[in-house]
């Protein structure tokens, strides 16, 4: 069993077809009046991602009135998930390079996605307008870089109108878990400048200095860039930072050793220190599904 991994710069929402987001559609749809899923003139939630078998991560989520091509409302999410596993892990047969996949627990038979995605999907409410279900798909590139991995996703949540979502989820690759949310805020700490950060991997500890930007090209706030380099890597190409108004914040780095070759690092953790000194201490996975550690502190504005 293998866990499948991918960036969210790597494919369009175009891929999102027709024919994969034609079930689940209510006729009429449309016509129903609207739940009140913002109030507050911000666009989307901010929402953790918990589960049963250690999932963490962050997902921004903005539902929209626009249509798909079977009439129902869509949404566009931005979402990162990593894992701490427990137990032993399989061996990665496919090795390093641009198309290796992390592998799981072979303890525990589950098989969980560690990765940031972007992108859409489709959702309804239901006649008394209390609840909304919806579901969108993740594709992760296939060795050959043209066919897809789909990993299925679909949830059900409640909407308390500019103060609360939840959701619980279903995966076809990661299991269950909830999403629990708040509307987007957009006044969190500032992380932007230079940090230092300490991976702790396979009982080696090993530094990097990189810089956080503000990064917009997903269309929500409290997302960064990284920039930066380790031991005879770089942190570059599609690496970003996630904070939630929770204070939890995540680490997508992409180590990149030459442009074809890379491996995949996403940890998870609480935000400390304000806005004077912010610093976290992360967990989570690195490729091929190995447990990392990584501390992290701004050195500089």
């Amino acid at each position: 069993m293998k866990k499948y991994f991918t960036f969210a710069n790597r494919f369009s929402p175009v891929l999102l077809t027709a024919a994969l987001l034609g079930a689940g559609t209510f006729p009429g749809q449309a016509a129903l009046p609207l739940l009140p899923l913002l109030t507050n003139g911000v666009a989307g939630w901010d929402c953790t991602v918990t589960g049963p078998n250690g999932q963490s991560g962050i997902m921004f989520i903005n539902f929209t009135t626009n249509l798909d091509a079977y009439g129902n409302f869509t949404f566009n999410n931005l979402l990162f998930q990593t894992k701490v596993t427990p137990g032993s892990l399989t061996t990665n047969p496919r090795g390093s390079g641009s198309d290796s996949r992390g592998d799981t627990p072979s303890s525990t038979g589950f098989t969980n996605l560690y990765q940031l995605t972007a992108q859409s999907g489709s959702w309804i409410q239901d006649t008394q307008h209390s609840t909304v279900y919806g579901f969108f798909i993740e594709l992760s590139p296939a060795a050959s870089g043209t066919n897809y991995i789909t990993n299925q996703v679909s949830f059900v949540a409640k909407i308390t109108a500019n103060k609360r979502f939840t959701a619980m989820y279903s995966s076809s690759l990661g299991g269950s878990g909830k999403y629990s949310g708040v509307p987007i805020k957009t006044n969190l700490v500032d992380l932007s400048g230079s940090w230092l950060g300490t991976e702790k991997l396979g009982g080696v500890s090993s530094y990097e200095f990189f810089t956080l930007t503000p990064y917009l090209g997903y269309g929500f706030p409290n997302v960064y860039n990284i920039n930066g380099s380790g031991p005879g890597y770089s942190l570059s190409g599609g690496s970003r930072c996630l904070l939630s108004v929770s204070k939890k914040i995540g680490f997508v780095d992409i180590k990149s050793t030459s442009p074809t070759n890379f491996s995949l690092r996403i940890t998870a953790g609480t935000l400390t220190g304000g806005s004077t000194a912010p610093a976290s201490s992360t967990k989570g996975l690195a490729s091929p599904g190995t447990n990392v550690s990584y501390r992290v502190s701004r050195v500089s504005p």
